[in-house]
């Protein structure tokens, strides 16, 4: 008898815990900075992005460009894009910065 009489507390005990769980969930929203403009000034973003000391958002895309090959491109704090570099052929293009950033 004395086991289930401590069974009736568990039950609001658990719950309350869930209740308390699914409260703490928080929405997250996303918001668009930069939208590449395709043609000279870059298209498909593709890769790891870096950001500098500044806040600036360094990347790469794989196509777009003078040669239509991509660039590498910088987004400052702000949201106003730029092209930095445009590949002049094809190959494997990445963001690294160096250690200084």
């Amino acid at each position: 008898m004395l086991h289930s009489a401590k069974r009736p507390m568990l039950a609001p005990l658990v719950l309350a815990a869930s209740i308390s769980s699914v409260g703490a969930a928080n929405a997250q929203t996303f918001n668009v900075i930069y939208t590449f403009p395709g043609g000279a000034g870059g298209a498909l973003p593709l890769g790891k992005i870096a950001t500098d000391s500044s806040g600036n958002i360094w990347g790469t895309t794989i196509s777009g460009g003078t040669a239509g090959f991509g660039i590498i491109y910088k987004v400052s704090p702000a949201g106003t894009g730029s092209v930095v570099y445009s590949f002049p052929a094809p190959g494997h293009h990445s963001t690294q910065l160096d250690p200084e950033g």
